[in-house]
């Protein structure tokens, strides 16, 4: 997150400095393309925590026991 504000502040310095159209559009496209990779990353740490912690929470269970827990049966 605090990286997302550096580049929020960084973007509007630039964007203040924008001379004419064309600079400003580049200031404007080189941000999100910047904020989507971001995005990107924070979306594959997410899902890497997500999946750690779903398969560790999982781990000690075995087939026996999640069979005994949910009442299925494993002989059909």
């Amino acid at each position: 997150m605090e990286k997302n504000i550096v580049a929020a502040n960084e973007f509007m310095r630039k964007l203040f400095e924008a001379k004419d159209g064309q600079s400003f559009w580049l200031v404007q496209t080189n941000f999100m393309q910047t904020q989507w990779k971001m995005l990107s990353e924070q979306m594959k740490d997410l899902a890497r925590t997500a999946t750690r912690s779903v398969a560790d929470a999982f781990a000690p269970i075995s087939i026996m026991e999640f069979a005994t827990v949910t009442s299925i049966s494993l002989d059909a």
